[in-house]
């Protein structure tokens, strides 16, 4: 598939699964309105909150464009993609 500038990934260990819906999820990670490390923070609450029995890890990956001129809370790690 292609990735396409604001598209969101989420990446979680099992302690998330089936805590949170995907409706939740959307959300948190979609549309990027929310900061990434915001998000994962509130989605690993989310799954605490409800009895997560396991390690809750979370990442999220947002793409932006090349020169994107989108301003928010800064990122917390900021890579370069190599197609």
């Amino acid at each position: 598939f292609a990735v396409q500038p604001d598209d969101a990934f989420l990446l979680s260990s099992d302690g998330l699964h089936d805590l949170v819906n995907e409706h939740e999820i959307g959300e948190l990670v979609g549309g990027g309105a929310v900061h990434a490390q915001v998000a994962c923070d509130r989605l690993v609450a989310i799954a605490r909150d409800r009895g997560g029995p396991d390690n809750i890890s979370v990442a999220i990956l947002r793409m932006r464009s090349e020169g994107s001129t989108h301003k928010s809370i800064s990122e917390t790690r900021t890579v370069v993609a190599v197609s």
